[in-house]
Formats: C-alpha cells, structure tokens, sequence
C-alpha cells in the first residue's frame, strides 16, 4: 500500500464519519422540529377551545 492510498484510506474514512454524523444531526434537527411544530399545533388548539369556550361564556 502506497503512501497516497493511507492518505485515501484516511479521508474516506473521515469524510464517513463526518457524514454519519451529519445525517444524524439533519434527524435530530428534524425530529426536534417536527416535535416542536406538534407541540405548538396542541397548545394552539388548547388556547383556541379555551378562547371559544370564554367567548360563548360572555355571549
């Protein structure tokens, strides 16, 4: 094995770990964000009941 082909070896295995990683962080970013979005779906139709329920309260 030549000296170019440790070096290939060296950056192939870098550049797959480096992209495990940044596929793990793009799920991570993603999961987060859709769990954040589904939160603030629940908590908007909470408010949003509790406001009509005020509302008929006062009619």
């Amino acid at each position: 094995m030549g000296i170019g082909q440790k070096i290939w070896n060296w950056q192939e295995k870098h550049l797959k770990m480096n992209i495990d990683s940044l596929e793990r962080a793009i799920a991570f970013l993603l999961w987060g964000g859709i769990a954040l979005l589904v939160k603030g779906v629940i908590v908007f139709w909470e408010v949003g009941q509790k406001a009509i329920a005020v509302k008929h309260k006062l009619n």
